[in-house]
């Protein structure tokens, strides 16, 4: 893939922009979740969730630093939110050609989001055949992937509210996250920790939760997506140099830098790994934040054309899946 064609494929539709008038509390920028039939998820976000599409690609090439997880077939993204990315946090909806499903992993949880009405929200997915939970406010949706919804207080504007995991140990991973990108810990409790980043506390941002698994090891899967961080070019820069020399084994792909003369500047994309193995996208914010201001566009999935890429890309899907079988396999719901 040539470098236009990555830089488009992990988060932008390279474009000059004016600067945002508006901006995202601070550095979390998207989660990335995987679906097997995009049409019922993007139903499901906007009927259950309240989120829009934002813009929507089609990548006939497998991501190089693997955006859509193992997978080398052809894929599409799509991201969805209730405001442009550069505005507040979202969701980065990734479709494999030829993937009937996910194993579902161990380490994401769920998310936490904010509706308007958490009654009708809950009847929606109910309607919609998923399972919900009206007591805990808590459904899975499509794929497996679990939400708890929660009432949006009076003039929050930050759909999300928390991604919460499960991992060996609570404490150690808070700390790395303290340590390595700058957050701070926000609530602990004899089995968790939250944290987040400073700007985010101050400005009503998303948190993280680590709640202890009860398990010596966690086992990441492709369900477990990949979370992403818009963080100055230094920090991203010091982060990936520093993995680099104290643990060589969290970097999952090796920096990426790209010039697209689009005025920007220089777009750094880091690839690593937290300490228990789950995937972060550390982006430099310079290049990063104008660029996605302006890549909104509110326009979804052709489902007519994607049935005829289907079509056309059956020799590459056929040929993924002799290559690598194993990474081929289906979700099991989680229980509310």
């Amino acid at each position: 893939m040539s470098p236009r064609g990555l830089i488009a494929a992990v988060c932008l539709a390279a474009t000059a922009a004016a600067a945002p008038k508006e901006k995202r509390p601070g550095p979390a920028a998207h989660y990335v979740i995987r679906t097997s039939d995009l049409n019922a998820t993007l139903s499901f976000t906007s009927a259950v969730l309240g989120l829009r599409v934002l813009r929507h690609e089609e990548n006939p090439e497998a991501c190089p630093i693997t955006c859509n997880g193992a997978y080398a077939v052809p894929w599409s993204k799509t991201m969805v939110g209730t405001a442009p990315e550069h505005e507040a946090y979202a969701l980065e909806v990734t479709y494999n050609y030829g993937v009937e499903g996910y194993a579902r992993g161990k380490g994401l949880d769920f998310l936490t989001i904010y509706v308007d009405d958490v009654a009708a929200a809950t009847t929606a997915a109910a309607d919609l055949g998923y399972a919900a939970d009206a007591a805990k406010n808590a459904i899975v949706g499509p794929d497996g992937y679990a939400y708890r919804l929660a009432a949006r207080p009076a003039g929050r504007t930050e759909p999300f509210a928390s991604v919460h995991f499960k991992v060996p140990d609570p404490t150690s991973t808070a700390a790395w996250y303290i340590e390595t990108l700058g957050m701070k810990q926000i609530a602990s409790s004899a089995d968790a920790r939250t944290v987040a980043f400073p700007a985010d506390v101050k400005d009503g941002g998303v948190s993280f939760t680590f709640v202890r698994s009860g398990s010596p090891s966690l086992k990441v899967e492709q369900f477990d997506g990949r979370n992403a961080f818009s963080l100055p070019a230094k920090l991203v820069r010091r982060v990936y140099d520093d993995l680099s020399n104290r643990a060589p084994e969290r970097i999952v792909h090796e920096l990426q830098e790209i010039n697209e003369e689009t005025g920007l500047g220089v777009l750094l994309i880091a690839i690593v790994s937290d300490i228990n193995g789950l995937e972060l996208c550390l982006v430099s914010s310079e290049a990063f934040e104008p660029a996605i201001s302006g890549a909104a566009n509110f326009v979804g999935p052709d489902y007519e054309q994607r049935t005829q890429l289907a079509l056309d890309y059956a020799d590459k899907v056929a040929a993924a899946k002799a290559d690598a079988p194993s990474v081929f396999g289906w979700a099991e719901a989680p229980e509310l």
